[in-house]
């Protein structure tokens, strides 16, 4: 059940990690590993865990605040932590339950327990993200559904650093649900839904904004950036037909980007990059525009 499940082991002792790492292999987890908190950080920058063991006495940056920094990213608040701690105090463990950890096991443990203690709360994550997908995610297509999607946007703009808005239209979208019913149009939003995603990164947000149109928020990108993604999400889609029971489509899609302003906010990011993407479907479509000081270009 939980063979592709991943467990990021964090502490300061190799000898403990590396026992442990031992036992959780044979038991079928794929283990990653750090031996301090920043170390830990910038894994799950690259990589999301589905479970974290995390020990709590550690040099520098103690568990506790490990675990509060991931609880306060949204791409891993959700990740559950399972502390590991000599310290068997009822103060230490309201901590550990306070910094967002999901349990508390002390040294000496058992393996066994540990083992129950992981899948118990491996199958509480998954039950919790199939009732959070179905309220946060597009049914369709998996992409963020448009009102988490502006949440997210919402989380996006009070980050320091610059935030980009692309936004998408299929080209001839309506001919194409025409020509081929209904059921190949929803195969076409699935395919592009799946190209937006592996053209992002997971700190993005995707999310389908209406009918044939999707948006992504690029957050830390500052326009010229945005403007290179958005011609590598282009190329990606025109370059990938959609192969579907009534044959190979070649579908095309616009694009415009506009970067957020927080004197503006967020209804106006998504205004302009609309404002941009209408200029795309203006002057040919199968391009990018952006937005920025009120004119609207083509880019590149």
């Amino acid at each position: 059940m939980f063979g592709d499940a991943s467990i990021l082991i964090v502490d300061d002792e190799r000898d403990n990690i590396d026992v442990l790492k031992l036992f959780l292999m044979k038991k079928g987890f794929n283990v990653l590993t750090a031996l301090n908190g920043p170390e830990a950080l910038r894994i799950c920058d690259e990589v999301l865990p589905e479970l974290v063991i995390l020990d709590v006495m550690m040099g520098g940056m103690d568990g506790f605040e490990v675990c509060q920094r991931l609880k306060s990213r949204p791409d891993t608040a959700r990740i559950p932590i399972i502390f590991l701690s000599a310290k068997a105090e009822a103060t230490e463990k309201v901590k550990g339950f306070q910094a967002g950890g999901a349990d508390y096991v002390t040294k000496p443990y058992s393996f066994q327990e540990l083992e129950a203690r992981i899948i118990s709360n491996l199958l509480k994550k998954r039950a919790d993200d199939e009732l959070y997908n179905r309220a946060t995610n597009d049914a369709l297509t998996g992409v963020l559904n448009r009102g988490s999607l502006y949440d997210r946007l919402q989380r996006m703009s009070s980050e320091d650093g610059p935030l980009s808005c692309v936004m998408l239209d299929i080209d001839h979208f309506k001919k194409i649900n025409d020509t081929y019913g209904h059921a190949t149009g929803d195969e076409v939003l699935r395919h592009v839904a799946k190209v937006l995603m592996a053209s992002c990164r997971q700190v993005d947000a995707v999310g389908r904004y209406g009918g044939e149109e999707f948006v992504v928020a690029m957050s830390g990108t500052p326009l010229s950036v945005a403007k290179t993604v958005a011609e590598r999400i282009r190329k990606a889609i025109a370059g990938s037909p959609v192969m579907t029971d009534k044959g190979e489509i070649v579908v095309t899609a616009s694009l415009g980007v506009a970067l957020y302003s927080r004197r503006t906010g967020i209804d106006d990011v998504v205004d302009r990059a609309d404002k941009a993407l209408y200029h795309s479907k203006q002057t040919g479509r199968n391009r990018v525009s952006f937005e920025e000081a009120g004119d609207v270009k083509h880019a590149g």
